[in-house]
């Protein structure tokens, strides 16, 4: 499983953490342990004790036992999530870009009923999971391509409903196994 992270430079100056410090403060927000190992070990990337003890003096990150610096006993804290917030404009710009506009066959697809609410849903449900937007994009993706495949692109539902029932899904585990120019098995439940 692989992880994006945006880094704003500024933040991180502005905060006084480093960019070894904020990705290590990623991997434990993101609950990446198996991939923050396999980093550690590709690129020789150590955090040392002084600089847990700066994160937990800064209040980027608690520990739950103290003395326990494991990362399951390690959490970050609402400061680190300040510096790592979603554009929520460029969230909501990206899933409108991704979306369909038109079918195969020209049909127009409707946007939005009521923008604002499946917005503010949308952003609801992402600032959970930072990283479920970019999924969420790779499974409009994988569904294009399968729909496209099997002849079924005729009908789309417009992105309030999509956003709603969280029809992306359907998609999320093919996400995790393929890439998007793969040709291999896609779901099929729809």
């Amino acid at each position: 499983m692989r992880m994006k992270i945006n880094i704003d430079v500024n933040k991180l100056i502005d905060n006084s953490i480093s960019i070894q410090e904020y990705l290590f403060c990623s991997f434990i927000s993101n609950k990446e342990i198996e991939l923050m190992t396999e980093y550690m070990s590709l690129f020789n990337f150590i955090i040392s004790k002084g600089q847990l003890d700066n994160l937990i003096r800064d209040g980027f990150i608690v520990q739950l036992t103290p003395g326990d610096f494991t990362m399951n006993s390690l959490k970050v804290t609402d400061r680190f999530q300040a510096i790592s917030e979603i554009n929520e404009e460029k969230a909501i710009q990206e899933l409108k870009d991704a979306y369909p506009k038109r079918t195969i066959s020209g049909k127009r697809v409707g946007l939005q009923a009521d923008p604002f609410k499946w917005q503010t849903k949308y952003l609801a449900i992402i600032k959970k999971d930072k990283d479920l937007h970019e999924k969420v994009l790779e499974c409009i993706e994988l569904e294009k391509k399968h729909r496209a495949k099997n002849g079924q692109d005729d009908y789309w539902a417009l992105l309030t409903t999509y956003v709603n029932n969280k029809r992306w899904e359907v998609y999320m585990e093919d996400v995790g196994n393929l890439s998007v120019g793969s040709e291999d098995k896609f779901s099929t439940d729809i």
